[in-house]
Order: structure tokens, then C-alpha cells, then sequence
């Protein structure tokens, strides 16, 4: 199940960029003037060898600069890497620390992921009641699949824990008009 949900993320990572940006010298002007978009944009050239050679470890470090100024597509980015163990070393407590970066900045892919970490216990504690939070929170954002995630509770958790999970969740999303 977990190489799925990889293969998937991987898939989805491709895509968070709604236009494809190539490599240029103005580009990495601009990342190396602090633009966080340019930033992430470097990084995702390098990361999937969009005009310059592939580079993880190069992806990472722009990535990371972008994810510290809080990019929520960066963080998940970055967040992926630590999980995947390109261009640095596989770390899942630091995976989780990025995730949960982009999560909490409504980055769709990382509150999903944020649910199996919790339901798997990779890179924190194992936790039913956080991983349904996550997927309630992913359902709500408009990834209709994630039912089926929260549904694999059903087991670990009473209907009791998972509506007030639901509850939460349509609390939290209200602070962001959703």
C-alpha cells in the first residue's frame, strides 16, 4: 500500500506548478534574490530536469529556502524528498515536520499524506484519531476520495470519535472560509 501511495504523491508532484517552468538565468536571478516562487519553480526544474540535468540534492536546497517562508507547495515538496530520501538522507520525523508545514497551509496532497503518516506511524506517533482529522480535512477540500481513507478507520475508531474527527475538521477548515 505504501509504494501506491508513493507512486501516487510522485504523480502529483509533477503537477502543483500550474504552468511548467523551465530553467533560465532569470529564474535563478530571482531565487537568488529571495523570490520564493522563483525559488520553488528552481527546484522543481531541477527536481524533474526541466532545462538543467536532474539534481535532487540541488532541488532540496531550493526547495528547503522556499519551505522555510512557509510555500505550502515547497514544504510538501521537501516534505517528500525527506520521505523518499532524494537528495538527502530518508528522515520521516523531518518528512512529517514539512508535511505538516504545507498541511496546516492548506497544500491539499500534504493533508492526505499527513493522514497516512498518522495512520502508519512514519515519522510520528501512530494516531487514528489525527490521520481521520487529516482525511476529514482532505475531504472537505475537495478530494471526494478521502472517504474511502477515513472509512479504513473504521476499525480503530467508534462513529462517535470519527464524526467528532469530522467535527474538528469543518472547525478548523472555518478559520479559512472553506
Amino acid at each position: 500500500m505504501r509504494t501506491l501511495l508513493i507512486a501516487v504523491m510522485m504523480m502529483l508532484i509533477g503537477v502543483l506548478c500550474s504552468e511548467t517552468v523551465v530553467y533560465s538565468d532569470s529564474l535563478v536571478r530571482m531565487a537568488k534574490k529571495g523570490n520564493t516562487q522563483a525559488q520553488y519553480d528552481l527546484a522543481q526544474c531541477y527536481y524533474h530536469a526541466r532545462g538543467v540535468k536532474q539534481n535532487f540534492k540541488t532541488a532540496v536546497k531550493w526547495y528547503t529556502k522556499a519551505a522555510k517562508k512557509k510555500h505550502p507547495e515547497a514544504s510538501y515538496s521537501l516534505g517528500l524528498s525527506y520521505f523518499l530520501g532524494e537528495g538527502v538522507k530518508k528522515d520521516y520525523k523531518k518528512s512529517a515536520k514539512w508535511m505538516l508545514s504545507a498541511a496546516e497551509n492548506r497544500q491539499r496532497q500534504a493533508q492526505n499524506f499527513m493522514g497516512w503518516m498518522y495512520f502508519n506511524g512514519d515519522g510520528v506517533s501512530q494516531n487514528y484519531r489525527q490521520a481521520c482529522f487529516w482525511w476529514w480535512v482532505d475531504h472537505y477540500a475537495g478530494n471526494k476520495e478521502a472517504y474511502n481513507d477515513i472509512r479504513k478507520l473504521e476499525t480503530e475508531l467508534d462513529k462517535a470519535e470519527i464524526e467528532k474527527c469530522r467535527l474538528q475538521a469543518v472547525k478548523w477548515l472555518q478559520k479559512f472560509d472553506i
